[in-house]
């Protein structure tokens, strides 16, 4: 459509044309076909209906938005389309790499080291794969999908499977904290993993800040999900491997709708552009985000778990400060576990003196009382000299 008016528009005077009616979002990602017109045919005038202050100050943050991401020239498109195109077509260097990064985190893992697990994530080439997929969603590039997906697919199971051996070869059978700290995500992992993934598809659409990928591929970690998947079925915990997959399923759709997104801001379109076009690409963004709000559902729920065991916490040792005399009692450590409608409340404290059974039964009280249920406290006292030099 635009070139057709651009042609046509140069055996005359004026070009009269009215202003889009597109929605802001389809201007946002799509394009403003008036103002590409104008821009490009210097006799032109739109008109448009006054709209109120709201519509100018819209118009003001959409060209700020065009200003800080500059669209792509088509060769600098071409070159993205290249690239990613290569990419998605793995060779021995992506699988060796794999392997590689996949040893270095379930070591990692096992060694509860977070420098190696930090060193894998720099490995792991699955990064690019799930870019080339967010961009053959912006072209409606089948073949591009099809082949990014078959490397994606080639990659994880070669993980898990790497994974899964070293962990029944290690002597190490003890889940480590990094372990855990993968087997629980929540919301907040989605909300990285979007940030990774705009942040990965502007660093490779933009030559000139490429070097941040690096700190993408560490940002994204998508290989120490794999890799805590791997171990926790050697060591048969289902509940670390099946969190650890929920982490990773969430990086992949967030990172590749996010890409996606980023690609279609910076100018990316399909190359058959038109109404039909524009609905499919639609279609494939809404499928896209409806997968992503699926995983924000068991995210949700864990994160809504965390937020209220730490506000239990918080409160437990606020009763214990409260009670006990602070030069004489340090709490050191506290643990909730839910048995039924009660919680067992588990307390290490440090103390200079013994605690009797009516001073237990007076906390266990004000800790219902405060927590709203019934609490079954155990305290353990570690005995405390303090002693000072003369």
């Amino acid at each position: 459509v635009i070139e057709g008016i651009v042609r046509e528009a140069q055996e005359y005077d004026l070009v009269l044309m009215g202003v889009s009616e597109e929605s802001l979002l389809d201007r946002i990602l799509f394009g403003d076909i008036p103002l590409q017109v104008a821009a490009r045919v210097p006799r032109t005038v739109l008109v448009q209906g006054y709209r109120g202050l709201t519509g100018l100050w819209t118009r003001r943050l959409l060209r700020a938005l065009r200003d800080v991401l500059p669209a792509l020239d088509a060769e600098e498109q071409m070159e993205v389309q290249q690239e990613l195109t290569r990419e998605a077509q793995p060779g021995i260097n992506y699988f060796v790499l794999t392997v590689l990064s996949c040893v270095i985190a379930a070591l990692g893992l096992l060694l509860d080291s977070p420098a190696v697990v930090i060193g894998a994530m720099l490995v792991a080439p699955l990064m690019s794969p799930i870019l080339a997929f967010s961009l053959g969603l912006v072209l409606g590039d089948l073949r591009l999908i099809r082949f990014s997906t078959e490397a994606i697919f080639k990659g994880v199971s070669l993980a898990v499977l790497i994974a899964l051996l070293i962990g029944f070869l290690s002597p190490l059978k003890e889940v480590t904290g990094e372990m855990l700290a993968r087997a629980r995500p929540n919301l907040l992992d989605m909300a990285v993993a979007l940030a990774s993934g705009m942040a990965g598809a502007y660093a490779l659409a933009r030559k000139d800040v490429s070097a941040a990928l690096p700190g993408v591929a560490i940002a994204a970690a998508l290989m120490p999900p794999l890799a805590t998947v791997g171990v926790g079925l050697a060591m048969g915990d289902v509940r670390v491997a099946g969190g650890a997959f929920l982490l990773f399923a969430t990086n992949i759709a967030a990172i590749s709708l996010a890409g996606g997104v980023v690609f279609l801001l910076l100018g990316i379109r399909p190359h058959a552009w038109g109404p039909e076009s524009r609905r499919r690409l639609w279609r494939r963004l809404a499928i896209s985000l409806l997968l992503l709000a699926v995983l924000a559902v068991p995210l949700g729920l864990v994160m809504a778990s965390t937020v209220r065991d730490a506000a239990q916490e918080r409160a437990i040792r606020e009763v214990l400060a409260q009670a006990l005399p602070p030069r004489e009692a340090q709490v050191a450590a506290v643990e909730v576990q839910q048995e039924g409608t009660a919680l067992v409340v588990g307390v290490t404290l440090r103390s200079t003196r013994s605690l009797d059974r009516e001073m237990a039964d007076d906390l266990a009280s004000v800790l219902s009382e405060r927590l709203g249920k019934p609490v079954n406290l155990e305290i353990t006292v570690l005995p405390t000299i303090h002693a000072w030099g003369r």
